[in-house]
């Protein structure tokens, strides 16, 4: 499998030299599903999660849902940046619900205090139903750091689709990252109380690691009607996407290292495996601090664990 993909690699980017290698890895839509699928698909066996014809439908139900291209933003410096959700983003730009939604929730962005406002909270009250509300918050925020590179938008606009819609969106993405700017308790700005409870947020680029991966195991388990598949495959998918910043290693894709320290990204790992449970309503038997010690000492055992 590793020289399966090694060979992908090669015969689909051209490139020059093992670094463009990489470069061009990282910025094909078609090797990034390759590497995602492959490297669930694997972990999915080798940690017995399901048999082998479950483990394989399950990384290929990811890959359909995350729908994922990644966009060239800026020609000049060869940058890219990936947008999911393509369909359902589409779909949710035509709503008459989704529209109202981003309306009265620019008017509380700008009315309401910080101290009283929270993401979760309105969203939930508005869809009266949590994996509406998930959803809603996973595709259309995506990427909240900057909403004039957020790739949400950027495919809205090169499909040219509902230009009050975009307009509306663009608008509340700036007033969430003018709330974010300022006010220093995040945790309780973005997320539900229960994350609160468990572990500090306030680090704003945790946030799509908990709203993605809660839509995940959503998606995943009207697929697979699995609980063990919809918790472990957007985890590993996260943690592998983690692997993969870090390093690019081919070994990587597919295989856990044994010990994994980074205290930057263990963090985008923990909320991750909140954000799982957190769909499945289960329990955080894992605190963040054994969480990161045990990710230091053996990686593959932590692994084992948290599915259980």
């Amino acid at each position: 499998m590793k020289i399966f993909i090694l060979i992908l690699f090669f015969f689909n980017t051209k490139a020059s030299s093992f670094q463009e290698l990489k470069l061009k890895a990282r910025n094909s839509t078609f090797l990034t599903n390759q590497a995602f699928r492959s490297g669930v698909i694997r972990r999915c066996k080798h940690y017995n999660i399901a048999n082998r014809g479950d483990c394989n439908f399950a990384g290929k139900s990811l890959i359909k849902v995350l729908d994922v291209e990644n966009i060239l933003i800026d020609k000049e410096f060869n940058k890219y940046q990936t947008v999911a959700f393509r369909k359902k983003l589409k779909e949710l730009s035509q709503t008459r619900e989704s529209g109202s939604y981003l309306y009265l929730l620019k008017n509380e962005l700008k009315l309401v205090p910080d101290v009283d406002f929270n993401l979760w909270s309105f969203t939930l009250d508005f869809f009266k139903d949590k994996n509406k509300a998930i959803e809603h918050i996973a595709i259309l925020f995506q990427d909240i750091l900057s909403f004039e590179t957020a790739p949400q938008l950027i495919y809205l606009e090169s499909i040219k689709t509902n230009p009050a819609f975009i307009n509306e969106l663009k608008v509340v993405l700036d007033l969430i990252n003018r709330k974010i700017r300022k006010y220093s308790d995040r945790t309780s700005l973005l997320y539900p109380k229960k994350v609160w409870n468990d572990f500090d947020g306030s680090e704003t680029n945790l946030f799509y690691h908990f709203y993605v991966i809660s839509y995940l195991s959503n998606e995943l388990f009207k697929e697979t009607k699995s609980e063990e598949l919809s918790f472990f495959i957007p985890f590993s998918f996260n943690y592998i996407y983690e692997l993969i910043l870090l390093s690019w290693k081919t070994s990587e894709v597919l295989y856990d290292p044994k010990v994994f320290d980074s205290e930057e990204n263990i963090k985008d790992i923990y909320m991750a495996y909140i954000a799982a449970n957190f769909f499945l309503n289960r329990e955080n038997k894992i605190n963040f601090n054994d969480f990161s010690n045990q990710a230091a000492e053996n990686f593959r055992n932590l692994v084992k664990e948290s599915v259980n």
